[in-house]
């Protein structure tokens, strides 16, 4: 047995903590989508028999590359991260999330996952030295790169202060002046205004990165 991390469960599978890999890779060869194959792109070994998981790790590999993406999964992928967005905005009033509106997270999980399909090249390592990975193989910019690394890395460090004040904020901003005026003292603006004006910037860098990358991919 083994514990593999990814962003979402097969829906046909169910939550439970224990898949058998029969089923697993029944259910990728049968219904496996091409959202999953973007899903599936970030899949980590976590615990467990790690000769299993590198068996399984393969086998996802194998699904999420597939024989690359043809114009018609490449929209396909995009309208999915649009409809992320969507979904996002609905719930507005509860803070802007660094993670699923446009140029949030997200948009960088897009960009690495597709370029990885695009490129054959499927990164078990880290998030940054996936694009370390893809810049090296030539199908990443190396200045977008930088600042797709830049912006990440500067969110996922909101995400961590988030988090160390409110549990429950996961990857929303907190919507009153004093609670947002504390997590930009401890990313270390001294405003509320700096730090929304630093956020806004990296997540348009971020968001051109998504359309120049969506554009190239399938058109």
């Amino acid at each position: 047995r083994c514990t593999v991390s990814h962003r979402y469960t097969p829906k046909d599978l169910g939550t439970g903590s224990t898949i058998s890999y029969f089923a697993y890779d029944q259910y990728l060869t049968d219904q496996g989508t091409t959202e999953e194959r973007l899903d599936f792109s970030d899949a980590r070994f976590v615990a467990g028999d790690e000769a299993f998981g590198q068996v399984l790790l393969d086998r996802l590999g194998d699904f999420v590359l597939g024989e690359g993406l043809n114009k018609q999964e490449a929209e396909e992928l995009v309208a999915f991260r649009n409809r992320i967005s969507d979904e996002g905005a609905k719930r507005s009033e509860e803070g802007l999330s660094i993670k699923t509106a446009p140029g949030g997270l997200v948009d960088f999980e897009f960009i690495t996952g597709v370029l990885q399909i695009r490129g054959g090249i499927l990164s078990q390592s880290n998030t940054l030295q996936g694009t370390e990975a893809l810049q090296g193989r030539e199908e990443l910019d190396a200045d977008d790169g930088r600042a797709l690394q830049k912006a990440f890395s500067f969110m996922r460090t909101i995400e961590k202060v988030l988090r160390s004040q409110d549990e429950s904020a996961r990857t929303r901003l907190p919507v009153t002046d004093r609670a947002l005026t504390a997590v930009a003292r401890a990313m270390g603006f001294g405003s509320s205004g700096s730090f929304i004006g630093a956020l806004e910037n990296e997540m348009a860098e971020t968001r051109k990165r998504f359309d120049k990358y969506s554009y190239l991919t399938s058109g």
